[in-house]
């Protein structure tokens, strides 16, 4: 099964935020494709947007209305998987 971890950075702009968001696979062997959901809260609001892996490390950038106040890896947990933190 997928090891994830998840990192975020963010630029705010005057029209909101840049978010670059970094997607590892940690576990041994082959990379994991499945398409992984990421639910982002902002000013209140759940914002899901769904990344693609094509490697063990997949960066992909996200605008956003401002940044996150809170980020969450697959929140109705239709993947097989374990989430790690940095």
């Amino acid at each position: 099964h997928p090891i994830y971890q998840v990192n975020w950075g963010s630029m705010e702009r005057h029209a909101g935020a840049s978010l670059i968001v970094e997607v590892k696979q940690l576990q041994d062997g082959e990379v994991f494709l499945d398409p992984v959901p990421i639910e982002f809260t902002v000013n209140g609001q759940k914002k899901i947007e769904t990344i693609y892996p094509k490697s063990k490390l997949t960066r992909v950038s996200i605008r956003l209305d401002a940044n996150p106040t809170s980020v969450e890896v697959d929140p109705k947990g239709t993947l097989l998987k374990e989430v790690v933190s940095r």
